[in-house]
């Protein structure tokens, strides 16, 4: 591709943004005349009705009518196929477990496959300077855990779908200040942040149809890769806490869930009213009201996220111990707020 990419990276989102908002109300169509649709949740108060639930399906076709338009043209088809490959098992997964239900031991178990295959297919090798296999673990992990830090997160309406919005167009303005050696994933991170604002449009609330799994499998793996390639091939310093710090809400999540559930003393994988969102909302926010305190908390942590990204070493190392300090305050206290079913 191109050295100057970033009208490239432009045309992406717009062309996924319009193929979004046409392809959402038909795929949501779809679902309703098939009852392809999720029942109502007693987690959350506001699921009462079913909701079609394959969301992602229009997002990924969307997605990738963008990143066809972009890259034929340009001679990028052998990287649009390996996307497309490395990313279509975990989008079959998600529909198989939106329409009949996976068990958590046997979908854990498949995302790390499942990630060994995507890294297998782009031959993703990560230059840490550690030793080789704790770097593939470091590797793993990452994505293994942005997976499903997403798929947790998507528990209330424009929730996951507007903290991907937000976190696409972070790695989108950290690869166009990264210089050419980057430039290939701002069409990817364009795409990405097209497809979400379109389908936040249906998604929030009240929601007219969810992301679902197929949706939010893809979108933790689609934004691990963007953070993996904007650090992964460099030696390990603070300036990895950049791509961290933009997905922080979503990694906050997993550490909250973890503490409340073991307080409790029931299984981390038991569903209960333990989400960032639900403790958020508890304090007596709507859920729209949640939503928006959530965006605008992604919107500060991108803006962070780009300040470490080009900030000297000693800012860098400041700016992410104050954040650790502040995630561990913040669990200590959220952990004991009550939620109401």
């Amino acid at each position: 591709m191109q050295e100057n990419v970033l009208p490239y990276g432009i045309q992406a989102y717009v062309v996924a943004l319009v193929s979004a908002l046409i392809l959402t109300p038909i795929i949501r169509w779809i679902c309703v005349r098939y009852s392809l649709q999720a029942a109502p949740n007693p987690i959350i108060a506001t699921h009462k009705t079913a909701t079609p639930t394959l969301g992602g399906v229009g997002i990924y076709i969307a997605f990738f009518i963008a990143l066809s338009v972009v890259m034929i043209p340009s001679g990028e088809t052998s990287f649009l196929l390996k996307l497309f490959l490395g990313t279509l098992p975990i989008f079959l997964m998600g529909i198989y477990d939106d329409l009949r239900g996976l068990s958590f031991k046997f979908k854990g178990v498949a995302e790390i496959f499942l990630v060994i295959i995507f890294i297998v297919v782009f031959q993703l090798k990560p230059e840490f300077n550690i030793h080789p296999v704790f770097e593939y673990l470091l590797m793993v992990l990452w994505f293994v855990g942005i997976i499903n830090a997403f798929n947790l997160i998507d528990i209330m309406d424009g929730l996951a779908s507007g903290i991907g919005l937000f976190a696409s167009f972070g790695f989108f303005l950290l690869a166009a200040i990264s210089g050419p050696d980057k430039a290939y994933l701002l069409p990817i991170a364009g795409a990405l942040a097209g497809c979400y604002l379109a389908f936040l449009h249906y998604n929030f609330n009240p929601a007219k149809i969810f992301l679902g799994d197929n949706g939010s499998l893809v979108m933790g793996l689609a934004l691990a890769y963007l953070g993996f390639e904007l650090v992964g091939h460099e030696p390990l310093s603070f300036k990895v806490m950049a791509p961290v710090i933009i997905l922080a809400i979503p990694i906050f999540e997993v550490f909250l869930l973890v503490i409340r559930r073991m307080k409790k003393k029931i299984s981390v994988f038991e569903g209960s009213p333990d989400h960032t969102a639900l403790v958020i909302q508890a304090l007596g926010y709507s859920i729209p009201q949640t939503a928006w305190i959530i965006y605008l908390l992604s919107v500060i942590l991108v803006a962070i996220g780009l300040w470490v990204w080009k900030s000297s070493d000693i800012i860098q190392v400041t700016v992410s111990l104050a954040l650790l300090i502040l995630a561990g305050f913040l669990l200590r206290h959220m952990r004991d707020i009550k939620v109401q079913r």
